[in-house]
Order: C-alpha cells, then structure tokens, then sequence
C-alpha cells in the first residue's frame, strides 16, 4: 500500500513536471528585444581583469556578465542561462569585484582587497552611484568600458 502511495506522488510529480515545461517555462515568449553584447573593461587604457560586469535596462531584468572579465577585461553578456546579450534600451552599468584566483578569494573574504577595487566598488557599485550608461540598440555588439578613479 506505501509503495503504491510513493509510486503516485513520484507518477504524479513527474506529471506535474512534464506539464510545468510544456507550458513554456523558460519559453522565450516575453523575451524583448536584444543584441548579443561583449566588450572590454579597461583601467585607464588597461585591461581590468576580475569584475562582473551588468547591464541595467531602464525597465525590465538586468543582463549580467556570466564569468569575471578575464586577464585581457574582455566579458560577455548573458540575459538568461540560455540566452546571451541585452535587452534593447538605455541601461546603468555596475561593476562587481570577483576574484580570479584562489588567493584573491581568501584574501576577499578576510576584506583584503585592493585599493582600487574598494574604489571601483564605491565608484560603480551600484545602480544609483554608477555615471556609466551604455545604449544597447539593435546593431550594437560591443561595449568597451573604459573607467578612470580620478
């Protein structure tokens, strides 16, 4: 009788899954608008390795670099796990410190971090601080971002 009972729930649970993404979840019915963005984050002329890089549309979900900038700064837009770029729109950009290596990321979680990625952080941290904007249109396709702490 318990068996019958698990066999139903786990019957019935993969009913209800099977349902749940027939339905469209994760369909890209109200996906807006977009173009495939990647860029260069640079330091005074210098690649800025580390750094999460997001893009915040005046109005719906924001697109997010989906690794750290690399050695070079180059990033790359994501706007879901599946769908990369941004929304086209006039959009905030933030920037994320996220260490690359092991020893970055201990020395981030006791709070050493370097001068100048507290400066970027209160600089750029957040939507409400950031001056950088970036106007992702249909034909854009890459977004160097070059910041200065002066």
């Amino acid at each position: 009788m318990v068996r019958r009972i698990q066999r139903r729930r786990v019957l019935w649970g993969g009913t209800l899954a099977v349902c749940f993404l027939a339905i469209g979840c994760g369909g890209r019915g109200d996906r807006p608008e977009m173009a495939n963005v990647s860029g260069k984050l640079t330091l005074d002329g210098k690649p800025l390795p580390g750094y999460i890089v997001t893009f915040q549309p005046t109005s719906g979900r924001p697109s997010v670099s989906n690794m750290p900038t690399n050695a070079e700064g180059q990033y790359e837009l994501w706007y879901t796990f599946k769908d990369k770029g941004a929304k086209v729109d006039k959009h905030k950009v933030t920037l994320a410190y996220s260490p690359i290596s092991d020893e970055e990321a201990m020395a981030a979680q006791s709070g050493n971090v370097s001068g100048s990625a507290k400066a970027v952080a209160e600089k750029y941290g957040t939507v409400t601080v950031t001056p950088l904007e970036f106007d992702v249109t249909e034909n854009t396709t890459e977004a160097n971002i070059d910041i200065s702490l002066n």
